[in-house]
């Protein structure tokens, strides 16, 4: 019998044994059985090969998922917790609520509006819609909208009276607001800069005032901490604003910048041809003169100083005046009730050559204060003039798409936290004219946060 098997199992061989090249598939499938049967060191070895192989494919699955996992972890965080993030809130949403294709689909528009980038403490409009398609958006998400445009534009009515709830009307509306360009004079004029008259406030407490209390960093920044014992700490630093300022000089050298300023100057009270010419002259050889002193001083640093507001004359000393620095602050700073700076306080200057630099400019002279007084002035009126009079629009500026959601995040710089109370408050019936009027007429400057631990690591010098 295994005679016969075997010469079965030969059967397909040439008669003089060989293996015809090419054999057919049959053949080679009845040669593996041959050799799986008759030869248990081939089968052993087969098996080994199989089970080699099986760990190489093991091995090189690990090393791929090891491979992810390492790039993953040493991508930056702010791409992984954003992605989590927004996955996280996709999932809430649809987990909890959704049980439509539609309402899935309206949680990943929503999901998707949400700009992770940003703080949500510090530019809440920004975080919930900076990635809200301003252009071209489907039906339903401009008329979405239009109707928060209605809401909050019947919520500040015409007899609205404050400076912030006009600024928001004139976000809201396309057409000339001319009691919003009112309120801006107003507001720059209780600033102690009436542009372009001359100052009644020395310009130093003007930039104080507008950085502290405004967040308009002009030429450096200064925010109000909480220290030890929640006492007041100040702090100096260089201003991104100003920065940004000095690089984009040369968007401001042509004709259309030129006719720019001249509208500005008929706006505001100005109408002669002939002393707008030469006041455009003057302003921009006082940019000229801030871009050359204040861009260099931006290039240096040195290490930061902690000292009190008593000492600080002692590094950044105050020129042509009696005053100390407690005089300045006292008079610019806009602190919670029932806070008051002292001698004692701390004062954290992180950016000595910008404030030195400032005081060095503001010292030069009472003309030249007047001077550098105009810049600043027109500064102002470029980062919020557009928001209450249409022909002040930037020659340089956004797309006007972006016209009202860049308005109104202005307005929430400089509202701060009672423009969280806005958003925070109920929308009920009746009472909702007068809660809007009273949060925004409040105004209040940004209360006392507890400090970053990194802010007061260093030692005084």
């Amino acid at each position: 019998m295994a005679t016969n098997m075997a010469m079965d199992d030969r059967s397909w061989l040439d008669n003089d044994g060989s293996i015809p090249s090419p054999a057919p598939s049959e053949a080679r499938q009845v040669l593996w059985k041959v050799l799986l049967r008759r030869s248990p060191i081939i089968t052993r070895r087969l098996w080994v090969c199989c089970g080699c192989c099986a760990l190489v494919a093991v091995a090189v699955f690990v090393a791929a998922v090891a491979t992810a996992v390492v790039r993953g972890s040493s991508a930056p965080s702010g791409l992984r917790r954003t992605g989590q993030e927004g996955r996280g809130l996709l999932f809430a949403l649809e987990a909890t609520r959704c049980k439509s294709v539609a309402c899935q689909r309206y949680a990943r528009e929503l999901s998707d509006s949400l700009d992770l980038k940003r703080q949500p403490c510090e530019d809440l409009y920004g975080f919930v819609c900076g990635r809200w398609p301003q252009q071209g958006g489907s039906v339903r998400s401009r008329a979405a909208f239009d109707a928060k445009a209605q809401a909050l534009a019947s919520a500040l009515s015409n007899q609205e009276d404050g400076q912030v709830g006009a600024l928001v009307r004139a976000c809201l509306r396309r057409d000339v607001y001319r009691n919003g360009l009112e309120q801006l004079e107003q507001f720059l004029a209780e600033r102690g800069l009436p542009w372009p008259r001359t100052l009644t406030r020395p310009l130093l407490e003007v930039l104080i005032d507008l950085s502290a209390n405004w967040n308009l960093h002009l030429w450096f920044r200064v925010d109000i901490t909480a220290g030890e014992n929640q006492r007041p700490t100040v702090q100096f630093r260089q201003s991104p604003e100003l920065v940004q300022w000095i690089d984009e000089q040369h968007m401001r050298q042509g004709t259309d910048y030129d006719r720019w300023m001249s509208k500005a100057l008929v706006i505001f009270g100005k109408p002669s041809h002939n002393s707008n010419a030469s006041m455009i002259l003057l302003i921009k050889a006082m940019d000229n003169l801030i871009t050359h002193l204040m861009g260099a001083a931006l290039q240096q640093w040195q290490p930061p100083v902690v000292t009190s507001v008593g000492n600080l004359s002692l590094y950044a000393p105050l020129v042509a005046t009696t005053d100390s620095w407690l005089d300045v602050l006292d008079r610019s700073l806009v602190l919670p009730e029932g806070s008051a700076l002292s001698g004692r306080d701390t004062v954290q200057l992180f950016d000595r050559d910008v404030l030195q630099t400032s005081l060095y400019l503001i010292g030069l002279d009472s003309e030249t204060e007047a001077h550098l007084a105009l810049s600043v002035g027109l500064r102002v009126i470029e980062i919020l003039g557009w928001m209450v009079e249409t022909s002040l629009e930037e020659p340089h500026g956004a797309a006007d798409g972006w016209r009202t959601p860049r308005c109104l995040s202005q307005v929430q710089r400089l509202v701060g936290p009672a423009w969280h109370d806005l958003l925070l408050m109920p929308h009920h019936d009746g009472g909702i004219v007068e809660a809007v009027r009273s949060v925004l007429q409040r105004a209040r400057p940004p209360r006392l946060v507890p400090s970053g631990g990194a802010d007061i690591a260093f030692e005084s010098s």
